[in-house]
């Protein structure tokens, strides 16, 4: 043999048959993409269109917040600020810290992110807000992580997940969105996310599993509803188990069949057949001991956590808390209104309206039930699959149940308040990814029902959109007015300050840390003040001072006044709204002048959407003003009432001739 002939030894033979292990063998997708860039199209469909369906509702939420977030401290956000003064002067005992308790929750957890970002920022209020939108992406996110190995090989799969976007940052969460306080919330349910996305991993790695107990630990004390966690977690861990070890003792899938995984195309399988890309290609790996060891633990850890939380909890007592609560006496008596309460809660991320949540929550009842036959059909390797996102829908209901005992007495109301949507959301997109657990639907019924899921979450985006839109505008309206209460705070009555807190003590407490410490509004520019400004005649703004007390304000001078009894009302509230022509835009400011002597300032910014309307430009929208006063520091009489109305460049104002007289009793 020549030495140019090559050796038999080293010749290679290139399999060609249908048993290659080349690539294109076992996935002929490969071969189609060999060589071959993403079209145009195709790039749009599968990678733009989706990233701007996830970004939209970000973007739509965080200019919400813009539009309406107002510094001030709000109702519960009051008593949160006895721990920001202990933290900022280094008081704050850890040790009765970890058992901190709001109402009937530990939140030792929010807090101490509150905490730091209060530090940060100096306790505003807008920062709190913002934070609540960071953690609502982060729970999207881990949703789309539960989501994504279910969906992840088929067509426009990142489409599939959008969504959950849509559903966890609809408007219809405005009061979360619009109140600081309301991160604990939150963040309660972002833990309750992770801890079910790490479970979904944890039977095939002990670091997934240890990073899932303290994000249920961290669960528990953020909020009354995170003790769920571990009777849910152990379900999760036990059922998705036992489905490993099923689909362990059957046979493992054929290579042919994992190379059609994930792939779409036409029926592999007659309609109502499952789809074979559910199948779970790492039941193999499954430990059976390692799992009991993990049932095991959970169950340990969980029985302390439990014992030690409810026997250091303090459940209020107060007449008004026992009188919201479901007691038995109750529910025998009031059956259906209990059942409608229900539905209404499950519903409630939906729409604002009892009628239309209840009509959801029904709908969700059902596509539940249907879901549920087809868990207990479909093989082990799907039911495995399936854990997950049923238990996101357990923790919903179970939430469910809890705003059901403690709040049943405040009506259907309650069940609809938009904070405990955070809630209801996380079980509605648990429902959507079990659907999406099962695979490509294989049959009309299956499409049909993933079809009626997607319009009930369009229907709550876009009655999201509209109370929350009619919501944002209110709230800011009453903060702006509340705003400038705490920055006047010695101008107004105990009475006036109950809006803000139920105790007027303590507000004034507060506020004066704040003060001095240049905290929270204190911490902004100081507000307009008369002195140093020059009068004017010309150019008059266009203004009106619509009421006082709610009544209508009487054109001067008519012998009408509004009279005020200052024994019983001890408050003044003034409205109306002023606009600057050559500016384009509001007034700096506006005080009320009572006799040309007690100039009232008001809080300048309130949203007048008529007075857009009327003079069709949006620039107009802010234009509205109101202020509160002290009823008893003007003397019994008659007064005449004018406006000061500061102009944009803040440099003179304009005073008006009368325009109401008050008579005070």
């Amino acid at each position: 043999m020549s030495p140019e002939q090559p050796s038999p030894r080293t010749t290679v033979i290139v399999p060609t048959g249908a048993d290659s292990r080349s690539p294109e063998a076992v996935n002929p997708a490969c071969s189609r993409g060999i060589g071959k860039s993403r079209s145009l199209p195709d790039l749009l469909l599968k990678v733009v269109v989706p990233f701007l369906l996830i970004a939209a509702p970000v973007a739509i939420c965080l200019a919400f917040v813009n539009a309406n977030a107002v510094n001030v401290p709000f109702l519960d956000e009051w008593s949160y600020l006895q721990y920001v003064e202990k933290f900022l002067e280094g008081k704050l005992n850890l040790a009765e810290f970890v058992n901190v308790q709001h109402n009937e929750h530990k939140v030792c957890v929010p807090f101490s992110i509150m905490l730091l970002v209060s530090a940060v920022s100096r306790q505003n209020s807008i920062a709190l807000m913002y934070l609540s939108v960071g953690i609502i992406l982060l729970q999207s996110l881990c949703l789309v992580g539960i989501g994504w190995p279910r969906v992840r090989g088929r067509a426009n799969s990142l489409l599939l997940l959008a969504p959950v976007f849509w559903l966890m940052f609809s408007l219809r969460n405005w009061e979360n969105l619009l109140w600081g306080h309301q991160a604990h919330l939150l963040t309660c349910g972002l833990l309750i996310v992770l801890t079910v996305f790490l479970l979904d991993r944890a039977n095939r790695s002990t670091a997934c599993f240890m990073l899932a107990l303290a994000a249920a630990l961290g669960a528990t004390f953020s909020m009354g509803n995170g003790v769920v966690i571990w009777p849910l977690g152990l379900f999760q861990l036990a059922v998705s188990g036992f489905c490993l070890l099923q689909a362990k003792a059957e046979q493992p899938p054929t290579r042919s069949s994992l190379a059609a995984v994930n792939q779409d195309g036409p029926d592999r399988e007659e309609p109502g057949a499952w789809d074979e890309s559910a199948l779970h290609p790492h039941s193999n790996d499954f430990n059976r001991p390692a799992w009991v060891f993990r049932l095991t633990a959970w169950a340990a850890v969980g029985g302390l956590t439990l014992a030690y939380y409810l026997h250091t909890l303090t459940l209020r007592t107060s007449p008004g808390a026992a009188a919201c609560r479901l007691s038995l006496e109750k529910l025998k008596r009031y059956p259906g209104e209990v059942g409608q309460y229900l539905l209404a809660c499950l519903g409630g991320p939906c729409s604002a309206s009892p009628d239309v949540a209840i009509a959801s929550g029904v709908l969700i009842v059902l596509l539940l039930a249907s879901c549920l036959c087809s868990f207990l059909a479909a093989p082990p390797a799907i039911r495995e699959r399936a854990c997950a996102p049923l238990t996101l829908f357990l923790f919903s209901l179970a939430s469910a149940l809890l705003i059901l005992a403690g709040r049943f007495g405040g009506g259907l109301d309650s069940a609809l308040q938009s904070r405990y949507c955070s809630f209801t959301s996380i079980g509605l997109a648990g429902l959507y990814l079990l659907l999406l657990s099962f695979g490509k639907p294989k049959s009309t019924f299956q499409a049909l029902r993933v079809g009626m899921l997607v319009c009930l979450f369009c229907i709550a985006a876009v009655a999201g959109w509209r109370s929350g839109a009619i919501a944002g505008e209110q709230v800011r309206g009453a903060r702006v007015v509340y705003s400038n209460m705490v920055r006047f705070i010695d101008l107004q009555s105990d009475d006036g300050l109950t809006e803000l807190f139920s105790d007027p003590a303590w507000i004034r407490a507060r506020a004066a840390y704040l003060r001095s410490h240049h905290l929270s509004l204190f911490a902004e520019s100081p507000p307009v003040a008369l002195s140093g400004l020059s009068s004017v005649t010309a150019p008059a703004p266009s203004f009106l001072l619509e009421s006082i007390n709610s009544e209508p304000s009487h054109t001067y001078p008519l012998q009408r006044s509004v009279v005020v009894d200052s024994s019983k009302t001890p408050s003044l509230n003034f409205r109306g709204w002023s606009v600057d022509f050559p500016a384009r835009g509001p007034s700096k400011a506006v005080f009320v002048s009572v006799d040309s002597i007690v100039d009232i300032p008001t809080g300048m910014g309130i949203p007048r959407p008529e007075v857009v309307a009327q003079y069709r430009r949006r620039s107009f929208l802010h234009s509205g003003f109101g202020g509160t006063y002290r009823t008893d520091l003007l003397a019994k009489g008659l007064h005449v009432v004018t406006l000061k109305i500061v102009s944009p460049d803040g440099h003179s104002y304009f005073q008006t001739g009368p325009l109401a007289t008050l008579e005070i009793k």
